[in-house]
């Protein structure tokens, strides 16, 4: 009975913690990281800030959870894919994951903001990208190059001005041709 009773508030506590991390990227997209409080996040549930406060101490814990949770799915994301010739598949299935959840719009964000005033490095997922496109070359313009072809896609799929997933998806296919990379992909599909 009492394996019962601790499974079931395990599996309560796991349940608030990702409501809490739902909530908490909702409510930093549209408050930002500055205005964002803990018991705005608990209002938006309509629980305490004291619940809010059990699962993360602070804001900065909200919001570093965050950060780590979105650069877990886009890693596992990225993961996925088998060459340049698969590149343009996974861009599309990361700016429909962006357009769909919160959490990795908050994320995607708040890593932004982070890296910004803290001067942080880039997310893991950055960096398998990076990999996926020069592999494990210590060129520097290849770097370069990789840096920049990512800032630009994160550009277009954080962009407010696509009114839904079809119009994203026209712009990502203009980014990969404008880039290059559909063609690049389109000659790795050729080659094998």
């Amino acid at each position: 009975m009492n394996a019962r009773i601790s499974m079931n508030s395990a599996e309560r506590r796991r349940r608030t913690r990702e409501a809490l991390l739902e909530a908490a990227a909702l409510e930093f997209e549209t408050q930002g990281y500055a205005k964002t409080t803990l018991q705005g996040v608990a209002d938006r549930l309509g629980l305490t800030r004291g619940t809010v406060l059990f699962h993360f101490h602070t804001k900065e814990a909200l919001r570093d959870t965050l950060i780590q949770w979105c650069d877990e799915r886009l890693c596992a994301k990225v993961s996925q894919c088998s060459g340049r010739s698969d590149f343009a598949r996974i861009l599309a299935a990361i700016a429909d994951m962006h357009y769909e959840d919160a959490r990795i719009r908050s994320g995607l964000l708040l890593h932004e903001e982070k890296a910004r005033a803290e001067n942080a490095g880039h997310m893991k997922w950055e960096e398998a990208l990076e990999l996926v496109l020069f592999g494990q070359s210590n060129d520097v313009h290849n770097s370069i190059k990789a840096g920049t072809l990512i800032d630009m896609y994160i550009a277009v799929i954080r962009s407010d001005r696509w009114k839904n997933k079809q119009q994203l998806r026209q712009a990502l296919d203009f980014y990969l041709s404008l880039t290059g990379l559909s063609k690049a992909a389109e000659l790795s599909d050729n080659r094998l």
